[in-house]
């Protein structure tokens, strides 16, 4: 691909997530300590993120020829998913079990006692936008045991997935679904009754 095809093809797909978007961010981050007005930060003294400017980010991504370091003998194949019994994903009393289910979306399974509380992270079960799954579930959605708690780790489209979320929400009524911050009224305006929000 032509680095000026490559550069097209970016923009195309920066002006789709501005336009479709990530989560909109909730009031409430003015109040937050990370939030100096206009976006988020890290309160960190780094400099390597600081002296970054959007742009310098953007001629690294666009125009950056150097290959990522390789381990050699490992494969370029994506890794395929064994299919498992929806019965795979529970722990055994007294442990925890964590299945991965594709980039971070992850199953895990807490059994205290005989009290099992399901958590998924960054859940998506689906294609996003035209990209398709390049692994398939272990469980299909409709499979899944039922889950008590949802965390989304960021609101960029590949982490957070209303499409999922709402199927998760209606098939587990009472589910917490824990947003990062700012984002809590955004879930619930989404018919994410489960929503709430926890500062980084």
């Amino acid at each position: 691909m032509s680095v000026t095809v490559r550069f097209f093809a970016h923009l195309l797909l920066l002006l789709a997530l501005c336009a479709g978007g990530c989560a909109t961010l909730d009031d409430e981050r003015a109040r937050s300590p990370w939030y100096d007005g206009t976006r988020f930060r890290n309160l960190d003294n780094d400099d390597e993120l600081t002296e970054k400017s959007f742009w310098t980010m953007l001629r690294w991504k666009w125009f950056s020829r150097r290959e990522p370091d390789r381990i050699p003998g490992v494969s370029d194949e994506s890794p395929q998913a064994k299919k498992i019994p929806p019965s795979a994903l529970l722990a055994a009393p007294g442990k925890i079990r964590i299945t991965w289910i594709g980039h971070a979306t992850a199953f895990i399974s807490v059994n205290r006692s005989g009290k099992v509380t399901n958590i998924l992270t960054d859940p998506i079960f689906g294609k996003i936008f035209t990209v398709p799954r390049l692994t398939e579930m272990p469980v299909p959605p409709e499979e899944l045991p039922p889950v008590s708690l949802v965390v989304v780790s960021h609101s960029h489209y590949d982490h957070c997935d209303l499409e999922t979320l709402r199927f998760l929400q209606q098939r587990n009524p009472k589910l917490r679904i824990v947003l990062p911050e700012g984002q809590r009224q955004w879930g619930l305006n989404n018919g994410l009754t489960g929503a709430e929000s926890m500062r980084w």
